[in-house]
């Protein structure tokens, strides 16, 4: 059993009963079992010459503090097991001179180590006591970070791993989510899964994180589909896209490419709406745009009235209509300024 939950425990009563930092059998208790958690393993790498850990313990003696363990840990592993007792009577004298307020910050870097090597936070936060919500993020960030992220990003459910690791704020969630999405989830939805099915897999529940899944199948598959003029409509139920953003991104595809080609081409952005799944407000006032740009706006410059432009092009738009408006009063100016000339 290693020793580590131990001092946890121990830092957090010391804490919470504020024992006098001259009560020396106390201090020393702590400080022993301090000492205790940072030992090495049995297997240690060999030769580490002696000159290199008196320099490391002259190092530790000014310079020691509650955050720098888990670099004092780091040189014990580098030192042959002979320097061992030499760097934990170094760090034991340094730290008996750390005021009691030290041990909460030490408590924090072994909640992390614990954390790190695979125990749940909600176990960890237990130990500790009543965590601050800051508290409780920052230690599920570590976890996230770790363990529990890696573990999402060879295939596991963020739901399943957020439970194992007693994960729960929604920082920490999120972050996880994107980890799966940014990795395994958005991989098997770039193949041209069904973005649900693979969200309810890898457990996405953040609309922000649904809506990144489903903007790699627009950028895959499905926004190929559409450049080869499928209709939005039936690619997105077929990839199983529910976000706006995703669904508005794919008809601004459609409006760039074929949808687009055939407004230019003189037909209506109605007809062409339907025929291509185009419903959202901004890749039809697109559409509108380009009508008014070419084919619409010319007929109008022709001599047809605004209602038989608006009619045959199948035009709703606000800004839309707005630009035909001032094409016709351009026209009547021009009729105007043709009479005035023919009076004179």
């Amino acid at each position: 059993m290693s020793p580590v939950p131990a001092i946890a425990k121990d830092l957090s009563a010391a804490h919470l009963q504020r024992i006098d930092p001259d009560n020396s059998p106390d201090d020393a208790r702590l400080v022993r079992s301090l000492i205790a958690a940072t030992a090495p393993p049995a297997k240690a790498p060999p030769s580490v010459p002696r000159l290199v850990t008196l320099a490391a313990a002259r190092y530790l003696q000014p310079a020691f503090r509650p955050f720098d363990l888990r670099q004092y840990r780091r040189l014990c592993l580098q030192a042959p097991p002979m320097c061992w007792r030499q760097l934990r009577r170094v760090a034991g004298e340094t730290l008996r001179t750390i005021p009691l307020w030290g041990y909460v910050g030490m408590a924090k870097v072994i909640a992390d180590e614990r954390v790190i090597q695979g125990e749940s936070c909600h176990n960890v936060g237990q130990i500790l006591g009543a965590l601050t919500p800051q508290a409780k993020e920052a230690l599920e960030m570590v976890s996230v970070e770790g363990p529990a992220g890696q573990r999402v990003k060879q295939g596991e459910s963020c739901l399943k791993v957020s439970d194992t690791f007693g994960i729960t704020t929604y920082t920490a969630i999120n972050v996880l989510e994107t980890l799966s999405m940014e990795g395994p989830a958005g991989e098997r939805v770039k193949r041209g899964e069904h973005c649900q099915k693979v969200a309810d897999a890898f457990g996405i529940t953040h609309w922000k994180v649904k809506n990144e899944l489903e903007l790699k199948a627009v950028e895959g598959p499905a926004g190929q589909r559409v450049r080869q003029g499928e209709s939005c409509r039936t690619v997105a139920a077929e990839f199983g896209m529910l976000e706006y953003l995703a669904n508005e991104e794919l008809e601004l595809i459609a409006v760039s490419g074929l949808a687009g080609e055939r407004v230019k081409n003189g037909e209506s952005c109605e007809t062409v709406a339907q025929a291509h799944g185009i419903e959202f407000y901004w890749p039809r006032r697109e559409l509108e745009l380009i009508a008014v740009d070419g084919p619409a706006g010319q007929s109008l410059r022709r001599g047809a009235s605004i209602e038989s432009v608006v009619e045959r092009f199948g035009l709703v738009d606000e800004d839309a209509l707005a630009i035909l408006g001032e094409i016709a009063l351009e026209n009547a100016a021009d009729k105007q300024l043709s009479s005035d000339e023919e009076d004179k």
